[in-house]
């Protein structure tokens, strides 16, 4: 996602953030292998051409859908509604179709590189939730395909659009994270289902905090995110140091995303399960 070289001790100024520049090549690593399996769609193919006309038609109905609220006609708003639910559920099909179509036959038929099978690997993985959560797969499968598909609108060279893409990217990305934090929330609600649901509502808030966060600084005032942003500099120290034999770190890592969920996720994690993790953490 962020483009790093590998000179240690130098930082880098992402979204407001200062972020060491060695840190940054963990990130940039992990995520090669997607970029490469996406850039396909860069090519002059009939379904990489139908996919770009569909991301376009989506963030011009983005565009519209944002200044929603200052149209008075209540039908116009509507109109405005649907038209957007539908360019984005479209997107959504053409980014699945490429995934099954292009990507996984050449799988099967192992013709495909590292790169294309670990992507595969992550989206059979997410396919298998229909199994035991619909609402999970349904949120992680759209998170899936818009964070691939990101790769390749930052190569844009239309700073426009890649501006408004972004704006696209935190607004659908904050909507997501809301939506599997409070699933999770309720879950932990349910005793019988409490187990390995706070670690992976930590992992839900590390990732957030890594791979959407930046970007949300650097479209807003970072001035509204002060104190979000000291505590960001205090999870660097964490972040990819931790190791599950350090319990001590690992506990004070979770303490931190949890202060810095409680002003993201206000309503998403509620006190009462923040709470419960907290108290789960002190008893570790």
């Amino acid at each position: 996602m962020f483009t790093a070289n590998r000179n240690k001790g130098k930082n880098k100024l992402i979204g407001g953030i200062v972020m060491p520049e060695n840190q940054l090549i963990v990130v940039e690593e992990q995520k090669n292998l997607f970029r490469r399996a996406f850039n396909n769609l860069s090519s002059n193919n009939f379904k990489s051409i139908m996919i770009n006309v569909k991301r376009h038609q989506l963030i011009r109905y983005f565009r519209m859908y944002q200044n929603i609220s200052n149209i008075p006609d209540e039908k116009k708003r509507d109109e405005i509604n649907k038209k957007y639910e539908r360019a984005y559920s479209n997107y959504m099909t053409g980014l699945d179709t490429f995934v099954t179509t292009v990507i996984y036959p050449k799988v099967q038929t192992n013709k495909a590189k590292y790169d294309e099978i670990k992507l595969i690997e992550e989206y059979l993985q997410i396919n298998n939730l229909k199994e035991t959560d619909l609402m999970e797969y349904k949120y992680k499968r759209q998170r899936f395909l818009i964070e691939k598909d990101f790769f390749n609108v930052l190569k844009s060279k239309n700073l426009e659009f890649v501006r408004s893409y972004k704006e696209f990217f935190v607004y659908k990305m904050d909507s997501i994270y809301k939506t599997i934090l409070r699933t999770y929330s309720i879950k932990l609600m349910e005793k019988d289902k409490q187990d390995g649901i706070y670690d992976e509502m930590f992992k839900e808030l590390e990732e957030y905090i890594i791979e959407v966060l930046p970007y949300k600084i650097e479209i807003n005032d970072a001035n509204e995110y002060k104190n979000i942003i000291e505590e960001y500099k205090k999870l660097e120290r964490f972040k990819y140091e931790v190791e599950l034999k350090d319990k001590v770190k690992y506990i004070e890592k979770n303490m931190l995303l949890l202060a810095i969920s409680r002003d993201l996720f206000t309503y998403s994690l509620p006190l009462i399960v923040a709470e419960q993790c907290y108290i789960k953490l002190l008893k570790e």
